[in-house]
């Protein structure tokens, strides 16, 4: 297998202005006041490739593909950070904006912030998809036509290497001060519900190929992956994706019999991502609450371990 080419991404930003002075699902002021944060948005734009599959979708998850087709983009990525340089532990949470609502939303971000706040990660977000771009009404692009008119979204075929390129230039060491001069030792991708039936496919196919991301949490997603062509949670007419996700056979073993379908506070599991290529399955909704202890965290009768969780493959 060999490795993709991924282009060079130019990086603009920190963006100011539009018709409302701020970004979109930008933090309250007080809020980072309260918290010692900081709050950028930048945009990434360049040329998108488009995959698709060179073999029957498999479900042990190893899944092989080619460059289709390419085209150009442009999209947003929000940044937040400790203001404090000293307090960056040097792991950035890199989240798939989840767009189920026609809109870019930190779904995760929102589950993580007391956890990422209080360990001083920095957190980034990126709107890989082009319903948050394009809907009507709801994407950037109508919420303020004057901040966000430069954005080009070609389709969500392309939102795979879009994704990879934005984690790219963080690693660039001539690229712009998007982390004000930070070094990002490990950079870990989350995703919830829609965004992580897109992770799934990227793991499977894609992150072979790039090793982009030191560790993947997905979060609350459904039975399937995404698909190569198709636009938000629809699949591919043609070789559609099983759902297989490429574990190793020891990854996230339950220490007894706690059952895998259990969802988990994504703030617990990140706590505890600090192994690089690790990948977290926080598993599948059912559409049942999940119970909880009084602390709040998830009631199951046994807990994970973590010391043979496997890297991915």
């Amino acid at each position: 297998m060999f490795p993709l080419l991924l282009a060079a991404a130019v990086v603009t930003g920190p963006i100011t202005g539009g018709d409302r002075g701020q970004a979109f699902g930008a933090m309250p002021a007080a809020e980072l006041s309260r918290t010692s944060y900081v709050e950028h948005e930048f945009f990434v734009s360049g040329t998108a490739t488009a995959f698709k599959p060179s073999g029957v979708l498999t479900t042990d998850g190893r899944w092989t593909v080619a460059a289709e087709s390419t085209a150009d983009f442009k999209v947003r990525m929000l940044v937040r950070r400790p203001a404090d340089d000293k307090r960056f532990n040097g792991i950035v949470v890199m989240e798939w904006l989840n767009v189920t609502a026609l809109a870019e939303g930190a779904t995760d971000f929102m589950q993580m912030q007391e956890l990422l706040v209080r360990e001083g990660y920095a957190w980034v977000g990126v709107g890989a998809q082009a319903a948050g771009v394009n809907s009507p009404r709801s994407g950037v692009k109508d919420w303020d036509k004057s901040r966000y008119a430069s954005l080009v979204h070609p389709g969500d075929a392309y939102s795979y290497d879009i994704f990879s390129q934005a984690s790219q230039v963080l690693r660039r060491p001539n690229a712009p001060q998007i982390l004000s001069g930070l070094t990002a030792r490990k950079i870990i991708a989350t995703g919830r519900s829609q965004s992580g039936f897109r992770l799934v496919t990227y793991i499977n196919a894609i992150h072979p190929t790039t090793r982009l991301f030191d560790g993947y949490l997905i979060h609350s997603r459904g039975a399937n992956a995404s698909g190569f062509k198709a636009e938000g949670l629809a699949r591919d007419t043609e070789n559609p994706c099983r759902r297989a996700l490429r574990f190793a056979a020891t990854s996230m073993r339950p220490s007894s019999t706690c059952r895998p379908k259990a969802i988990w506070s994504p703030c617990a599991l990140i706590s505890r991502i600090n192994r690089p290529s690790l990948t977290v399955d926080a598993g599948r909704s059912r559409g049942r609450p999940t119970r909880k202890r009084r602390d709040g965290s998830p009631k199951c009768r046994r807990r994970w371990t973590w010391d043979r969780a496997a890297k991915i493959r």
